[in-house]
């Protein structure tokens, strides 16, 4: 609250001087020397500040947002957090959300004063996608909004703060009647699509998504839509654009595609504003979000789907080991340190084929992962761990070998 003061005094003074105040000399570029240090990382800074009690109560999310001039934006995020609010803290959660729109709100404005030096950069769409993200935690759980006023009060804080970064096509799902999490992941992608074209077409180098900007996107449509395989192919696609980045052309995620998967994929490209490349390559994060959607779909029934149902499930088990090694080859490949698989990454292979029974799959994993952890370069990274021996167990008790 006091960060947020200190930054409408000098909102307040520095529009003093431009109204000609006599009183605010010396105060015209206050905004410029105060607020234009190190990109825009004090104003999102301020807007994570916020959002602080959803990573405290957030029952175990693994999310870290860091801003800096050398590294735009980084997180960490497995798209396997369950991250709820309980009863309790569910009020929290939405007041941390509007308090974020409101400072939100003000950088916007400021964003788009002539009269100082800020611009857009990737930082400010990397904290309105983060805050979005949360937003459809509170959304996915309904409390703190069964109310009808707040969620108005809620559509009218998106609409002043993110409506001017969303394309016109895209803005009623802005609307209180609209604010669901599906059409809040719409938004997130539309406004993936825009910054991408803005970096493009307007050569903008400040506007360039960075791995966190598609990880935010990713991670909340594999939390979301974990079980269903429009999810699963949405994730592929992302995953093989930024594969692109790396290989020239080449991807190793999802090559497989039967006709009617083609007939999808063309109806999604249709439909689609990712005219652009993508700017980055996969890292972990990226992976191990695609990993937790094929671990999700081999865990839930498969009723009224071609195939048998074991099978299906048996599948994602084997395409999530496949993404596994392809993890592996891309990091001896590149010797890209944030491509590394880590610990979640074969804890939740270990987890889909618990999910089906495969004890051996399990146990081959699980001595591979022991094996790992005694070389020096992936000693702290990977490492088996309760998760990992209670996954194997499960699998022995399903096995009927």
């Amino acid at each position: 609250r006091n960060a947020e003061r200190l930054l409408d005094m000098i909102i307040a003074l520095s529009q003093a001087q431009a109204d000609g105040d006599k009183n605010s000399d010396g105060n015209s570029d206050l905004v410029d020397k105060v607020l234009g240090v190190d990109g825009n990382a004090a104003l999102t800074n301020l807007i994570d500040s916020y959002l602080l009690p959803c990573l405290a109560n957030d029952g175990g999310s693994n999310e870290q947002h860091v801003a800096s001039s050398s590294s735009t934006s980084s997180t960490i995020s497995t798209g396997s957090s369950t991250s709820k609010p309980t009863n309790g803290n569910a009020t929290a959660w939405s007041n941390a959300i509007k308090n974020a729109l409101r400072v939100h709100e003000k950088m916007y404005r400021l964003l788009r004063d002539n009269t100082n030096g800020l611009a857009e950069d990737a930082l400010v769409w990397n904290s309105t996608l983060n805050v979005l993200s949360k937003l459809c935690v509170v959304l996915s759980q309904g409390r703190g909004l069964d109310d009808g006023d707040a969620k108005v009060e809620l559509a009218d804080a998106l609409n002043a703060s993110v409506m001017g970064m969303v394309g016109g096509k895209d803005r009623h799902h802005l609307m209180s009647n609209e604010l669901t999490v599906d059409n809040i992941i719409k938004v997130m992608e539309a406004m993936l699509c825009e910054v991408e074209r803005r970096y493009y077409d307007d050569n903008d180098v400040e506007l360039m998504p960075d791995v966190c900007t598609y990880n935010t996107v990713i991670g909340t449509i594999a939390r979301y839509h974990a079980t269903e395989n429009d999810g699963l192919k949405r994730i592929e696609r992302y995953v093989q654009r930024m594969e692109m980045v790396e290989d020239g052309g080449e991807s190793t995620v999802g090559e497989e595609e039967d006709e009617e998967d083609e007939v999808e994929k063309v109806k999604h490209q249709a439909s689609s504003s990712h005219h652009y490349p993508a700017t980055c390559p996969p890292d972990v994060v990226t992976y191990n979000s695609l990993l937790y959607v094929h671990s999700s779909l081999a865990a839930r029934p498969f009723h009224g789907e071609k195939g048998n149902a074991a099978s299906l499930a048996s599948s994602h088990s084997n395409d999530a080991a496949d993404v596994l090694r392809s993890m592996e080859e891309r990091y001896v490949r590149t010797n890209r340190p944030d491509v590394q698989p880590d610990t979640i990454s074969y804890a939740t292979v270990l987890h889909s084929y618990a999910n089906v029974g495969n004890a051996k799959a399990a146990q081959r994993i699980l001595d591979h992962m022991e094996t790992l952890s005694q070389s020096s370069e992936w000693k702290g990274r990977v490492e088996p761990n309760t998760i990992c021996f209670n996954s194997t167990l499960h699998a022995l008790s399903k096995s009927k070998e």
